[in-house]
């Protein structure tokens, strides 16, 4: 009966069908509440509900339905906590409550369902509170999604046991914390997004060795470091750090992962050393980065904006000449243009041309 014009609300007697298999009343105009009456369905095995206008919350007697595989309520108005007794389907292979507007925490009985092997997903969804622990024994779930919901704390390290997943949804919560180090078990991979969280530290360089990974969406973290540049970072378009601001240089902007931002790195390693400021550091904000600084007081004042720590030769010129070639060969890597940079055998050159004009003014 899926897919009609059906309109109107689901009889209370509907609960008089015992010998009831399916359930199948998806993509029509019903409206009210889901009867409670409909956990007297000990037999359904499929209920699909989906892209109604049901209201109301979802009725604690489904924990009744023991034979269901597959519960689908996605796209409707049904509000109010997910209630604890869906633990007991303990048959239930297909989960979907995504699309509603359900509150509360997540209970800890769903991510126990240890029988759901194709999806679990309460995406958009008002859901708060942490992600039990207990996820770690979805062992057999190969896509799971919770993203856009208002989830804190810290990712359970626990997820990393959820060895066969392929489809990764952590987007749009408030999760804080590190990115797991348990990832590294997710051999088979295909998505990964944990964008617009509030995920701290450096990203973990296993990452690059989850060669199965088609995308990931690290956008819009506090992240911060090094971007790996080896395994899937190689492949821009399949990779998006953009909006991590402590990020090196041009990914924390643009987040574009590619050849030429490892010389971007280089650069701004250079002008580092130099100066003994990072690019996080809080002087660099209103338009004014590490990179601006050192330009703004090339040749002439190079020595004033120097690491006040870094010993200067007796030769005062020739000190003056090293350091404004080295923090030009720094400001040419780190151009904003990716096009402009230096490629790097040029800067390998240049670097042994400077230390071999300054040794061999000091030997003479």
């Amino acid at each position: 009966m899926g897919g009609n014009q059906i309109s109107g609300r689901i009889p209370h007697g509907i609960g008089s069908l015992a010998n009831l298999n399916i359930l199948a009343l998806d993509d029509n105009h019903l409206t009210g509440t889901i009867p409670e009456s409909i956990g007297m369905l000990s037999r359904v095995e499929l209920l699909n509900l989906a892209g109604n206008m049901f209201k109301g919350q979802i009725p604690f007697s489904l924990g009744n339905l023991t034979l269901l595989i597959r519960l689908q309520l996605v796209q409707n108005n049904l509000q109010g906590p997910i209630p604890p007794s869906l633990g007991n389907l303990q048959y239930l292979l297909h989960l979907d409550l995504s699309r509603n507007h359900l509150s509360g925490t997540i209970p800890k009985e769903i991510v126990s369902l240890t029988s759901l092997s194709i999806y679990l997903d309460i995406s958009n969804n008002s859901l708060v509170g942490s992600l039990p622990p207990e996820v770690g024994r979805l062992k057999n779930l190969p896509t799971l999604d919770i993203s856009r919901n208002m989830l804190s704390g810290s990712i359970p390290s626990t997820l990393g046991d959820c060895e066969i997943l392929e489809y990764l949804h952590l987007e749009n919560n408030l999760f804080e914390g590190k990115i797991p180090q348990s990832f590294r078990n997710i051999k088979g991979l295909q998505v990964l997004d944990l964008s617009q969280n509030n995920l701290a530290g450096p990203i973990p360089a296993f990452l690059k060795d989850l060669s199965q990974l088609k995308n990931m969406n690290l956008s819009f973290n506090n992240l911060e470091g090094e971007v790996p540049v080896n395994g899937v970072f190689k492949n821009a378009t399949q990779v998006s750090v953009k909006g991590n601001i402590g990020l090196c240089g041009e990914y924390g902007a643009g987040g574009q992962v590619s050849t030429s931002g490892d010389v971007y790195s280089y650069g701004i390693l250079l002008l580092e050393m130099l100066t003994g400021k990072r690019p996080i550091d809080d002087m660099f904000k209103d338009g004014l980065s590490l990179r601006k600084f050192v330009e703004i007081a090339f040749l002439d004042r190079i020595i004033m904006v120097m690491d006040p720590l870094m010993p200067l030769a007796e030769e005062e010129s020739k000190t003056h000449e090293c350091l404004v070639s080295i923090a030009k060969i720094g400001l040419a890597c780190a151009h904003e243009l990716a096009r402009e940079r230096l490629n790097m055998s040029n800067v390998v050159t240049t670097m042994h041309t400077i230390r071999d004009a300054y040794l061999g003014s000091r030997v003479h």
